[in-house]
């Protein structure tokens, strides 16, 4: 099997060698992971639950996700990877990843999406803002998508826009002088899904659904008491 065409001006890929180069990363990860699990076997895990995050999921439940596996199941091991979500799709159908966290419920055939964590959509404002007022008359000038939350959350405190975005977005970002501010009327939710492969889940998977299902996150869910408007400074122009 031909995988390189060579000239004395060049080396190119065969289709042959096209086609192999696509299944590189696959097998290098496979070879990864079966090194990760000799390691944990090692140290004395029984099992592993492989985790991939996309999407921008943020950690806000997973400190308490983790903590009631350690507490539950100590003798499994959860390795977490954050991918885009074409990775993780294709992780999963390859074996790669058992479970991943996302916001998109349309993962394709094969691929059970499953509704297990809200956050109410609410506006990240400069603490100084104008908005801080219960209602402003004011209309966007510019409404742009940024590359990641944490850039929109630098822009936010940089008092460059304002951004819409998860309430566990806004109480996890390390940026100072953001506040959490509710859309008026009712406010829509955003949704995050476990996504895992169609047929019956292993033991181990179905254990870690249950938990994921009981954990929430009230700190998240409920948006920050307002401020009274009177009391604060108002902003010079």
């Amino acid at each position: 099997m031909v995988l390189f065409a060579r000239t004395t001006r060049s080396t190119r890929l065969t289709r042959a060698g096209k086609l192999f180069s696509d299944h590189v990363p696959r097998v290098f990860a496979a070879l990864q992971q079966a090194r990760d699990s000799v390691k944990a076997a090692a140290n004395g895990f029984h099992g592993q639950l492989r985790i991939a995050l996309s999407d921008g999921i943020r950690p806000s439940r997973l400190p308490a996700l983790l903590a009631l596996c350690r507490q539950e199941e100590p003798e499994v091991e959860i390795r977490l990877t954050e991918v885009p979500l074409a990775q993780q799709i294709k992780g999963l159908h390859d074996d790669l990843y058992d479970v991943g966290f996302v916001r998109a419920d349309d993962a394709g055939d094969s691929i059970v999406a499953l509704p297990v964590w809200n956050d109410p959509l609410m506006v990240a404002v400069p603490a100084r803002h104008p908005c801080w007022h219960k209602s402003v008359d004011m209309e966007p000038l510019v409404a742009e998508r940024v590359a990641s939350c944490d850039l929109m959350m630098a822009l936010v405190s940089a008092g460059f826009a304002l951004g819409l975005t998860g309430a566990a977005h806004i109480v996890a970002s390390r940026e100072q002088g953001v506040v959490a501010r509710p859309l008026a009327g009712c406010s829509p939710v955003l949704t995050s899904y476990l996504l895992r492969l169609d047929g019956e889940p292993s033991e181990t998977q179905a254990r870690f659904i249950k938990r994921v299902q009981a954990i929430d996150s009230p700190e998240a869910e409920e948006p920050p008491p307002e401020d009274d408007p009177d009391s604060r400074e108002e902003p010079e122009p």
